[in-house]
């Protein structure tokens, strides 16, 4: 009997470790203000979409059809904006790599 109420305390205090180091870890999005989320729009980490998607659904779940509406083409907008930027940035990076080992080489010019 000892050892058993041992093994549930065990596990009991397992639990509430992997709950809390669980808890930490988590991105909250409550105290961002609507600006401020949609700006992040195209910016989130998939680790974070989950959170951040559920953050924009109870937003919009408060407005009426017209605000929810607006609210989401703005989300979408600026995800396309800051996607593409991501994009672009990508690419000039790449195109500045791929000059500096073309300028290495020695080809006859």
């Amino acid at each position: 009997m000892q050892s058993f109420k041992l093994g549930i305390s065990t596990l009991i205090f397992a639990g509430l470790c992997t709950t809390l180091s669980a808890s930490t870890k988590e991105v909250s999005y409550q105290n961002t203000n609507d600006t401020d989320l949609i700006k992040l729009a195209g910016k989130i980490s998939p680790k974070e979409e989950p959170d951040y998607a559920m953050e924009l659904h109870k937003r919009a779940e408060k407005m009426n059809p017209k605000q929810r509406k607006e609210f989401y083409r703005e989300v979408i907008a600026t995800a396309d904006k800051n996607i593409a930027n991501a994009v672009m940035e990508n690419i000039s990076k790449r195109m500045d790599e791929l000059s500096a080992w073309q300028s290495k080489l020695e080809l006859p010019r």
